[in-house]
């Protein structure tokens, strides 16, 4: 966790924690958002303020909410367009 400006927020591993999903999962949800956001397209889930050297994401405890109704809120097919680009269209034998 880091104080910014007297705001909290919450790194990636933090926020999978609370969220009960993998830190790549959450790094992949944002990958995906930044996709869509270069399209004009709405956002997966919040964009996050991006910290230090390595530009490690960080999230608020607002936004660690939005991401939480994404999760809850998912519905299969939301994420197919990055998975076949980040694993290929493999078919099954």
């Amino acid at each position: 966790m880091k104080i910014i400006d007297g705001v909290r927020y919450f790194n990636s591993r933090e926020v999978a924690e609370i969220i009960g999903r993998s830190r790549q999962t959450l790094v992949n949800w944002d990958k995906y958002s930044e996709i869509r956001e270069k399209r004009g397209q709405d956002r997966l889930i919040p964009k996050p303020i991006r910290v230090g050297k390595n530009r490690n994401r960080h999230w608020t405890r607002e936004q660690i909410e939005e991401i939480r109704k994404f999760r809850d809120n998912m519905k299969a097919g939301d994420m197919a367009e990055f998975n076949r680009k980040l694993w290929g269209n493999r078919a099954k034998t």
